[in-house]
């Protein structure tokens, strides 16, 4: 089956360019569209299908909102919804809310005004009455987080919650019972699945839970190296083992942990979440809870289609996730 890649080949173009040719035409040069015309003709090609159903749309357009572009999780989400777009010969477009409510109405405003005709939200600082009632008015799908309690909104997430606990139990499993958490300085469902999980797990495990052993941060470098500089300094009572919310905020923490003289997995241990690519390649390699962004970003994708094709915006999808344990939690503490 010809497809629109293989368009771009024969032009000399790319996909986005035979995409443009048929969602925007006028932003095409005359001879690229020409170039891409006589492509078409000779390959015989023409959209797949579910592109041949989302010609019917307003715009050919949908949107995909984001808190920031300095979180190296949203790459490959962002990267398959791009090509996914693609391959149905769709724009999209990309826009920060900044995790600024005001700013994400604004954005918002794009769909109900039908200059797109969807959007994926990586995050939103919205009430869920906000949410629920928009969800009423356009096709919108919450990627990452759960959006619980929130009705008629498609949704793709891990199961937070069970993810956190497993971390902890490696971290018990090795001896460890003054187990730290760098949190999220926000209200994300993401977030507080994740408190909620570390909770349980040491609760579950006869473990007092205490305040101090709970730093937020604002899931950057420099909140992890400000977390354990807090949790280092409670002396004979810092925590043996540390799960950050984060891989970038689980950096920051083991460096800061180096500057004091520790050896992160055997005086400390530490792990993260996300398993960005750095996870794995950083010294010492860190253990990280994997999430499925490639499927993350499809799925999403996948949602909002059948939400604007037939109206259906409230399926549910929890993915997969996978506990990677590497060097950084090593460290088996056998007591003082």
């Amino acid at each position: 089956m010809v497809t629109i890649r293989d368009v771009a080949k024969e032009a000399g173009v790319s996909a986005a360019s035979v995409s443009r040719f048929y969602n925007a035409p006028a932003l095409l040069a005359r001879e690229k569209y020409e170039v891409i015309a006589a492509a078409i003709k000779k390959l015989n090609y023409s959209p797949n299908q579910m592109g041949r159903g989302l010609r019917t749309m307003r715009s050919g357009k949908i949107l995909v909102i984001l808190p920031t572009m300095l979180n190296p999780i949203y790459q490959k989400i962002l990267n398959t919804i791009d090509e996914a777009c693609v391959r149905c010969a769709l724009s999209v477009f990309v826009c920060v809310s900044g995790n600024n409510p005001f700013r994400e109405r604004e954005l918002l405003g794009m769909v109900v005004n039908g200059f797109t005709d969807g959007v994926i939200l990586l995050s939103s600082m919205l009430p869920a009455e906000e949410l629920r009632a928009l969800s009423e008015r356009i096709p919108l799908v919450c990627a990452l987080e759960s959006e619980a309690g929130v009705d008629g909104i498609g949704t793709v997430s891990i199961n937070n919650e069970l993810a956190v606990r497993e971390v902890v139990q490696h971290f018990i499993d090795n001896g460890h019972r003054r187990i730290a958490l760098i949190s999220g300085m926000n209200e994300y469902d993401s977030t507080e699945e994740r408190r909620r999980g570390y909770l349980a797990a040491l609760t579950e495990a006869g473990i007092q839970t205490s305040p101090e052993y709970i730093s937020d941060g604002r899931y950057g470098y420099a909140s992890g190296e400000k977390a354990m500089s807090y949790f280092l300094s409670l002396g004979d009572k810092r925590p043996t083992a540390v799960l950050a919310l984060s891989d970038a905020m689980a950096i920051g923490a083991i460096v800061q942990a180096k500057r004091s003289g520790l050896i992160v997995g055997r005086d400390l241990a530490v792990s993260g979440f996300d398993d960005t690519g750095i996870a794995a390649e950083y010294d010492p390699t860190i253990t990280s809870v994997h999430q499925p962004r490639e499927q993350i970003g499809q799925t999403a994708f996948d949602l909002l289609i059948e939400a604007m094709k037939t109206g259906n915006k409230e399926r549910r999808v929890i993915l997969g996730h996978k506990l990677l344990i590497r060097e950084s939690s090593n460290f088996v503490y056998k007591g003082e």
